[in-house]
């Protein structure tokens, strides 16, 4: 039996049989995987009976291999559904190519996971080859798909480059930046990764269903090694509500932001122009304040460390105008995670407040530009009517 087919026995026995404990499975997959293993079974001349008894001995030996399995497949839904054809992969490079630090011994990827691969291939990266840092061109100009999470993922800081490790805690999630790149590119991404050998390579699956390839560690690699609370590597995701909405006005604060933003929801607070602007007895800014039953939509940046500092130059941070504080969001795919914003100090709180015409624009500006929910537009059309 060839790898392709082994693929789909994976799908099938590792989706039914370890339902819950892995990732939540898609029933509709899990039928669609089955009836394609039990079609290969009786094309390779076996009989129903011989078929069936052949699944249940490898559902049997999956069950024997969960430990290994729960590390290497994570959140993956296997290779079944993926497009293009099966070859071998042949690439492989024991260099390290981090010399500041030493291999770990190598704990094998299960090969269930590893022995297919396909013309385009998406990788999730999220150190060093990330846009704007050291070898981001070993991605070879692969096509920069968009900023996703990874659920159930620790980072870890080594140094000159972190190294995340594949877990089930469904509170840790993983930042990074999604790519395609051709098999070429994935030859040379293992090089760099020293796969096999100091970093294992497994699809997972990222919070909004994609299917990308990993570089992860293990546990040992990162014993000595401090662990990223936010899961983002060299930046802080930054949530935006008001004016820094407005993608040019953000672009003039933080020159280092790379363009890209998420639209998140963050429960139990309510939005007003209720903070009072410089200078002014009737203008007012954005802010949020708890309220259990309001909710707000806003934008998460990820800013590097100097684009915060001037941001909390112009939010006055030092002058107690804004607060900055750390505050739980929820993507549209429903991934939880801890972010940082900006909460207007309490004496300069004031009720009455109204939005000068250029404060608008630039709130209106950030709405168009990022597609918030129609139902937010219109809630802060209704703040934002009065104008002076």
């Amino acid at each position: 039996m060839g790898p392709f087919e082994y693929g789909f026995f994976i799908e099938s026995c590792s989706l039914s049989g370890m339902r819950g404990r892995i990732c939540p499975p898609v029933d509709k997959e899990i039928s669609y995987a089955t009836k394609a293993v039990r079609e290969l079974l009786l094309e390779s001349g076996l009989s129903p009976d011989a078929a069936a008894d052949l699944l249940l001995r490898i559902a049997d030996r999956i069950h024997a291999l969960e430990p290994q399995l729960a590390a290497d497949l994570n959140v993956t839904r296997g290779i079944a559904g993926l497009p293009g054809a099966p070859q071998a992969l042949n690439a492989r490079s024991t260099a390290d190519p981090h010399p500041a630090v030493q291999p770990a011994p190598h704990h094998p990827v299960s090969p269930l996971m590893t022995t297919a691969s396909f013309d385009g291939h998406l990788v999730f990266v999220y150190g060093s080859l990330k846009a704007r840092h050291a070898n981001h061109g070993y991605l070879g100009g692969g096509a920069f798909l968009g900023r996703r999470l990874l659920i159930g993922a620790h980072l870890h800081n080594l140094g000159a480059y972190p190294m995340a490790v594949l877990n089930q805690d469904s509170e840790a999630v993983l930042h990074g930046e999604l790519y395609r790149v051709d098999t070429a590119g994935l030859a040379q991404l293992d090089r760099l990764e020293g796969y096999p050998g100091y970093y294992n390579r497994s699809r997972c699956r990222l919070s909004d269903g994609t299917v990308a390839w990993v570089f992860h560690g293990q546990s040992d690699q990162v014993s000595q090694a401090p662990r990223l609370s936010n899961g983002d590597w060299a930046t802080t995701p930054v949530l935006h509500y008001g004016s820094n909405l407005d993608p040019s006005r953000l672009a003039r604060r933080c020159p280092d932001w790379d363009g890209h933003g998420l639209v998140v929801e963050l429960d139990g607070w309510s939005w007003a122009i209720d903070k009072q602007a410089h200078g002014s007895t009737i203008h007012g800014y954005a802010g949020i304040r708890l309220r259990p039953d309001s909710s707000t939509w806003g934008v998460v940046t990820h800013l590097s460390g100097s684009d915060i500092e001037e941001l909390d130059v112009c939010e006055g941070v030092s002058g107690g105008h804004y607060v900055k504080t750390t505050v739980t969001v929820k993507s549209r795919c429903g991934a939880a995670f801890e972010v940082l914003t900006y909460v207007p100090g309490d004496s300069f709180r004031r009720s009455g407040l109204v939005a000068a015409a250029a404060y608008r624009n630039h709130i209106l500006t950030g709405l168009d530009h990022w597609e918030l929910p129609a139902a937010w537009r219109s809630t802060l059309d209704a703040s934002l009517s009065t104008t002076a």
